[in-house]
């Protein structure tokens, strides 16, 4: 496959309605890409039903927190037997926390694209008429596809069974029981290190209470031996006994 650049989509749009010339915009052509922009409606989808929404009065339309909606696109394409169409969302758009999953427009579609955007975002979401929100690259395959998109007729409307499955559950709820996780977690991160003080305070009065066995235990064996013996004798034992705990504990960290 190649890539058609700016001249050659320009010269395919003006000749051939790669993608229709009464939509083409000179501003939205890259050098090797066109950017698509937002059409007059949206369909915003919600677990409770699907909700057409049109462009207001001052031309925008608003994406709620969490929620995922089709744009319909201004341009119209046409896209030949040898050509591939590939989607992606503009940078500056996914840096605002706009999601696109990608997509492609396989040889032979005409009409409007269909674009799946998810607001990531806590907050609403505001697309503007004419917004371009994605760009399409056209690639020229090696041959001509025997199969073409719906068999080549245009589409004017999302076909009933390409509707995305209404969501079982709000985004938001999903993402507030990962937030309260992350809190969670950032909790017990916040705890480390008083629950390591804690042990350590613990080792060392095991490590003292070691110690006192320890000479008692040397002055009962030994009832002769001098007590400037002893207590070396019993600090050591305390300190393997809390060498041989840390050692085993080393894994489980």
């Amino acid at each position: 496959m190649c890539v058609m650049s700016d001249a050659s989509i320009k010269e395919a749009s003006r000749t051939a309605g790669l993608v229709e010339w009464d939509s083409f915009s000179d501003e939205s052509l890259k050098g090797s890409s066109y950017d698509l922009r937002v059409g007059d409606r949206v369909l915003v989808l919600k677990p409770e039903g699907r909700d057409w929404t049109p462009m207001d009065a001052e031309g925008f339309v608003t994406i709620p927190a969490y929620a995922t909606v089709i744009v319909y696109t201004k341009e119209r394409v046409n896209i030949p037997p040898d050509v591939q169409g590939r989607i992606s969302v503009r940078s500056h758009v996914a840096a605002k926390g706009i999601y696109y999953p990608g997509g492609v427009a396989d040889p032979g579609y005409r009409g409007r694209l269909f674009l799946p955007l998810t607001n990531l975002q806590d907050s609403p979401y505001k697309l503007t008429h004419l917004d371009r929100v994605a760009s399409i690259s056209f690639q020229r395959m090696d041959r001509k596809a025997a199969t073409l998109y719906n068999d080549g007729q245009p589409i004017d409307d999302l076909p009933q069974d390409k509707f995305p499955p209404l969501p079982s559950r709000r985004l938001s709820d999903a993402l507030g029981i990962a937030g309260r996780l992350d809190k969670m977690e950032e909790d017990l991160g916040q705890m480390r290190p008083v629950l390591n003080s804690t042990k350590t305070i613990t080792e060392l009065v095991i490590m003292g209470g070691m110690v006192g066995v320890g000479v008692g235990f040397v002055a009962a064996v030994f009832p002769n031996l001098p007590a400037s013996f002893a207590w070396p004798v019993a600090i050591g034992l305390g300190c393997l006994f809390v060498l041989t705990q840390v050692w085993r504990n080393r894994g489980r960290r």
